[in-house]
């Protein structure tokens, strides 16, 4: 999402803000099915050699669609970060 902005009920790109799709062409386009997805990466150990590599996290964000509106509005977002024992070295 770093590459994204969020704005209303519209999706656009950092490097380009006015190719803008909404929220509703995209469920349009998905012909009204659940919009769902998992990613995962492997971080390249070499670029994190001092960082932890034993942290877990996981993103959820719950909406609510107004398909009459094409509103979408976000009703709940968690983060769950389980990073172990921190310290400063």
């Amino acid at each position: 999402m770093e590459n994204a902005i969020l704005k209303g009920a519209n999706i656009s790109l950092k490097k380009n803000p006015a190719a803008v799709v909404s929220f509703k062409k995209i469920i349009a386009a998905n012909r009204g099915k659940e919009i769902k997805t998992t990613n995962m990466f492997v971080p390249n150990a070499l670029k994190l050699k001092k960082c932890s590599r034993a942290a877990h996290s996981a993103c959820s964000v719950e909406v609510e669609v107004d398909e009459e509106l094409g509103i979408v509005n976000v009703t709940r977002a968690v983060t769950a970060v389980a990073a172990g024992s921190i310290i400063n070295p």
